[in-house]
């Protein structure tokens, strides 16, 4: 038998297995790839759902501000937490604000459950239970505005007043002149103490 007369044999019949593999390994292979797409997209689309930086809030614990008014009195402001809803945002949410103004004999104390610093208009905002200390007496109210510019603080919707002088209570109060000028507005009632 030469080399040119070698028998050429018939293909052997492939086992059904190798059949099947070769249509379900390019089927998984597509799969594979379609949900790797998938999740490339949804991956693009929640990236672009996020807020940049600029946009996002901002917290800070225990902040603290200070400053001065137009007398050069010092003041400083407060809080458990701060929170700035974006960069640019000018309010900053206080929770737990404490304000301080004055030094020694002459400080005034106000702390809140809530308030807002206004840096635009530099004004402190404080809600939620309102408590003034200072030379003057005591006072209770639901809402009070401090001017850090003006040193002014107003009271709103009702206010309760304890000093040496006596009790009072009226709609609303303004510390005038540093709180050297205290006017009261709206149902004043009062009990003056002897001296």
């Amino acid at each position: 038998m030469t080399a040119s007369e070698v028998p050429i044999r018939p293909p052997r019949p492939r086992p059904a297995v190798i059949s099947t593999l070769r249509v379900a390994l390019p089927a998984v292979a597509g799969a594979t790839l379609s949900a790797v797409f998938v999740f490339l997209v949804v991956g693009v689309l929640r990236a672009g759902q996020t807020a940049p930086p600029s946009q996002r809030p901002i917290e800070l614990v225990a902040p603290r501000l200070s400053g001065v008014d137009d007398q050069q009195r010092p003041y400083v402001i407060t809080a458990r937490t701060a929170m700035r809803e974006t960069v640019d945002s000018q309010r900053v949410d206080l929770d737990q604000p404490v304000l301080v103004r004055g030094t020694g004999g002459d400080e005034t104390r106000a702390t809140a459950a809530k308030g807002v610093f206004d840096q635009k208009t530099h004004r402190l905002m404080l809600s939620g239970g309102v408590q003034v200390h200072g030379p003057q007496g005591d006072f209770t109210t639901p809402t009070a505005v401090y001017d850090t510019q003006a040193g002014e603080v107003v009271g709103s919707g009702g206010v309760a007043a304890q000093g040496a002088a006596g009790a009072l209570r009226a709609g609303s109060f303004t510390a005038k002149d540093h709180g050297q000028a205290m006017v009261y507005r709206g149902g004043v009632h009062g009990r003056i103490n002897p001296r």
